[in-house]
């Protein structure tokens, strides 16, 4: 009888094969892509570290601003209602961002409103 343990080794073994190989052979990077649009829902100041991340985030993934992606941001809204911050999405997707990076859950419940059909 095979040991439990010599069983585990070999089934985390195939799951490392089969996972390794699931990945493509070409990379995507983010400058073979399009111009991308952020809206920026920030709700308060408490935020504004998120968002910086975000963007340096962004960065070192290779979107640069100005160069393949742009972000629509006002700095924060001062407010978190949802009708507030309602608003201020709706503009952000009249404009044509191609998404929401929203702060705290009453900027997903605005950008849930406004994006839902």
């Amino acid at each position: 009888m095979v040991s439990r343990r010599l069983y585990l080794a070999v089934v985390f073994i195939l799951l490392v094969v089969l996972v390794t190989g699931c990945g493509g052979d070409k990379k995507e990077d983010a400058s073979d892509s399009k111009m991308v649009k952020v809206g920026i829902l920030n709700p308060i100041p408490v935020f504004d570290p998120a968002v910086d991340g975000f963007k340096e985030r962004m960065a070192e993934l290779g979107y640069i601003e100005g160069k393949n992606v742009t972000y629509v941001y006002q700095g924060a809204i001062g407010s978190t209602e949802v009708s507030v911050l309602a608003e201020h999405a709706k503009t952000m997707v009249d404009e044509g961002v191609d998404i929401l990076m929203v702060g705290a859950t009453p900027g997903a419940l605005a950008a849930q409103q406004v994006t839902t059909e």
